[in-house]
């Protein structure tokens, strides 16, 4: 019966799990902790002392020499959110790996890369969340999981191997929530919308996770993570908090957070009960921090492929070998040409047959060159739509430099949307006097922003402000109007 081991890679300890396949199921026989020893940070020796560790462990329950799926955090992963113009799934790949040499600080060819899309209808333009590992750190982890004499059969994304056991529990209703994932030194959190990942945060957190500090830097962080989904999906907010953990431990600051957020917050057991294909030998543990553990040994179970894999990322179809089939018909055709100096005229015919598939097949080759015209052609595309785009950071920096004092306006709202002409900024807000607002049309309007006011009037609401407006400001793309246009730095 064959062996698969999971370890969840974190950076005080390796969570292990090995299980026994059979067909679809899976039986939990081994559940353990192993403590790293040294330093967190990464050099040969202490390499070298992981791999010794995880060897030792091992070989004392005998499982040296088997199949291990890793798992690593959010803090060791590179994320960015990529628009891409509208394409089907399988050209995603291709666009995805040109896009990120631009997007991603220091990625290069031999990075590893994956992805997740976004459903979209035809003709929308394509969002996904693009992932990377430099080849240094996914090294380090080859080294250590093959000193210890595992064979790496995959290197996946621990909160994403978390959600998918969370979502075997809870469903995927299509409401957004969030999964929050709580360790000793950081935390990870997951939103999803549906069954989908739109969004992906940790945070170093204090080393007590019974703590007050610890309930506060949660707290805090979870307030940043609603506006950032409430944000990033128009407007939808967090109907549900799923939070990894033990009932015991969990569930009074789970009822404290519900009431400090206003967001019922659920906790949910990675051991209970277990995913329906994942059974457990008597006896082992069943406690700690082991949902993306069990997340992965559950999909491996059900032949289901994780949503991020760094070492068996998404790729767009090979194309079909041509080369390998004229060499076999050149060979062919050589062969039976001998041939016919050997034999009798009667062959004539049969080659005549054969010289004609020959050609049919080089004929064949055509679409290749062809396939390569249209991907320079998407290229092309792809830098023309993003010279196109509004810098939405710019935007903001220069409307809050040149808006009145707030002891003359406040803005109530301000929204951002975005069209193939450009894009629109709505302010609606409340001024002292009408002169306020034509003050801040006039200081608003040039040559790339186009101001056009959508009406004022009294309101009593704020005796302090007792006029309420609202102006449109629409902004070209900088390429329309300079002929080039500004690069916005990003950062993670």
């Amino acid at each position: 019966m064959p062996t698969l081991v999971a370890v969840d890679w974190d950076v005080r300890e390796a969570r292990v799990a090995a299980v026994a396949l059979r067909g679809g199921r899976a039986r939990l026989d081994h559940v353990f902790r192993v403590a790293w020893p040294g330093a967190a940070t990464f050099d040969a020796e202490a390499t070298a002392q992981r791999g010794a560790a995880l060897k030792a462990a091992l070989e004392s329950r005998g499982l040296a020499k088997s199949d291990a799926v890793v798992t690593i955090g959010r803090a060791v992963v590179e994320l960015k959110q990529l628009s891409l113009p509208p394409a089907p799934d399988a050209e995603l790949p291709d666009m995805v790996r040109f896009l990120a040499q631009r997007e991603f600080h220091s990625f290069g060819p031999e990075w590893l890369l994956d992805f997740l899309p976004t459903p979209a209808e035809a003709g929308e333009p394509r969002i996904v969340l693009a992932a990377t590992v430099d080849p240094s750190s996914a090294a380090q982890v080859k080294q250590v999981v093959e000193a210890a004499g595992l064979r790496l059969k995959r290197l996946e994304l621990r909160p994403c191997a978390a959600a998918s056991l969370t979502l075997r529990r809870v469903g995927g209703d299509g409401e957004p929530r969030l999964l929050v994932d709580p360790g000793a030194e950081e935390v990870e959190v997951t939103a999803l919308a549906g069954t989908n990942v739109v969004l992906l945060r940790s945070a170093r957190m204090p080393t007590d996770p019974t703590s007050s500090d610890y309930r506060r830097a949660l707290t805090a962080e979870l307030k940043r993570t609603l506006a950032s989904v409430h944000h990033q999906l128009a407007g939808r907010r967090v109907a549900a908090i799923e939070l990894c953990g033990s009932a015991a431990d969990w569930n009074a600051p789970a009822a404290q957070l519900s009431a400090d957020l206003g967001v019922s917050v659920d906790v949910v057991d990675a051991w209970n009960p277990l995913p329906a294909n994942l059974e457990a030998e008597a006896g082992i543990e069943t406690s700690g921090r082991f949902a993306a553990v069990l997340g992965a040994l559950a999909d491996e179970a059900g032949q289901r492929a994780p949503q991020i894999d760094f070492l068996n990322p998404r790729r767009a179809p090979e194309p079909p070998n041509r080369r390998k089939q004229a060499i076999v018909g050149a060979f062919a055709a050589t062969v039976v040409f001998a041939l016919v100096w050997l034999v009798v005229q009667w062959r004539f015919a049969q080659l005549d047959e054969e010289i004609a598939e020959l050609k049919k097949q080089s004929n064949a080759l055509t679409p290749i060159v062809k396939s390569s015209q249209a991907l320079e052609k998407r290229a092309d595309e792809i830098d023309a739509w993003r010279r196109s785009d509004v810098v939405w950071l710019s935007e903001l920096e220069r409307t809050s430099k040149l808006a009145p004092s707030n002891q003359q306006v406040q803005l109530t709202m301000l929204r951002l949307s975005t069209s193939p002409q450009g894009g629109e900024v709505q302010l609606t807000g409340v001024v002292t006097e009408p002169s306020v607002v034509d003050e801040l049309e006039q200081k608003l309007r040039d040559a790339r922003h186009a101001v056009e006011g959508k009406g004022r009037r009294q309101d009593g609401a704020l005796p302090k402000y007792p006029w309420r407006f609202q102006s449109n400001v629409v902004v070209k793309p900088a390429a329309t109007a300079t002929g080039t246009r500004p690069v916005a730095q990003g950062g993670r």
